[in-house]
This record gives C-alpha cells, sequence and structure tokens, in this order.
C-alpha cells in the first residue's frame, strides 16, 4: 500500500487502522517520517495508538530525537507509550535518561507495572545507583510487584552487584 493513495475522505477510525498497518513498512527514515506526516496531517499525532508505534518505530530505526517528539506529541499516554520510550532509551544504553524517563512517567501518571521496574533496576544497577534502587524496591513492594518474575530477578541481580564501578557488559 502506497501513502499517496490513501483517501482523505475515509473515517478516523478506518485511517488509524491504515496507518497502523502501514508501519509493518517502515524499515526506512524516510517511510516513517511519511506515515508520521499523514499522521499530522490528519490530526492524529496525539493518539496513543499511533503515537507509540511512531515512537516504536523511530527507535528501531536508531532515531531517538524523533522517537522523543513522536513521544511528546501523544496527548494522553499510557504506560504502554511510557514503556515504548523508556525501553528504547534502555536498550541505547541512556540509562540515566531511563531514569528521568520513569521520574516524569512517575509524576504525569501515578502507575508502574512490571515493564518498566525492570527496566529502571537495571539502569540503576549500569549507574550504580543502589540507593535509588532500593527507592525502586520499595515502589515494588507497593505496586504488588516484589514478586514479579521479573522484577525479583532484577532486584537480586542488584542486590548482588557490588558498590564499585560498573563494567558495562550485560
Amino acid at each position: 500500500m502506497s501513502l499517496s493513495t490513501i483517501n482523505p475522505a475515509i473515517s478516523s477510525q478506518n485511517l488509524s487502522k491504515t496507518l497502523l498497518s502501514l508501519f509493518s513498512f517502515t524499515k526506512t527514515l524516510s517511510v516513517t517520517q511519511q506515515i508520521n506526516a499523514r499522521i499530522t496531517l490528519h490530526g492524529l499525532h496525539g493518539s496513543n495508538i499511533l503515537g507509540s508505534r511512531l515512537t516504536d518505530a523511530y527507535i528501531r530505526l536508531g532515531y531517538l530525537q524523533f522517537a522523543q517528539k513522536a513521544f511528546d506529541h501523544i496527548t494522553r499516554k499510557n504506560l504502554y507509550s511510557w514503556n515504548t520510550i523508556i525501553s528504547g532509551y534502555y536498550n541505547n544504553k541512556l540509562f540515566l535518561d531511563v531514569l528521568c524517563l520513569f521520574s516524569r512517567m512517575r509524576r504525569e501518571i501515578v502507575g508502574a507495572d512490571t515493564f518498566n521496574l525492570v527496566f529502571v533496576i537495571k539502569a540503576c544497577i549500569r549507574l550504580s545507583l543502589l540507593k535509588d534502587g532500593e527507592l525502586i524496591h520499595c515502589m515494588a513492594v507497593k505496586f504488588g510487584l516484589e514478586g514479579d518474575s521479573y522484577v525479583a530477578p532484577a532486584l537480586v541481580k542488584m542486590k548482588e552487584r557490588p558498590t564499585g564501578p560498573m563494567d558495562q557488559s550485560g
């Protein structure tokens, strides 16, 4: 499907579905930017689903500055959209940014989940911020996630880490 064949008269819901289907073609920056332009042209840049998919597409291509812009345009961010950007920064080894995003998320929405807690715990480990990791541990307890099958091993790993400078492996 070509971006130029999208009928401007189709409904917003059908347009969203059409645009979502185009994300399977986002293997280049040019195509991703064309999808972004269509989303903006039709006033859908604030959509959580489209914005999160666009954020993820830019992350997969390695364009974090564009990913951040797409993320910032999402008007009602949810845990999925936050997890998309947090995991993207973690996977690009921007651990301090992971913590900043998590802090921003906590100011904007109340919840946290298994997914973002694991990335934040791992970022604390990588940055040797074990005191901050302890605060995240308390948060995991507060949200009933301390025993979660993903959170618990990350917490154990944090407790086992020496307090000296961290190596940059794994």
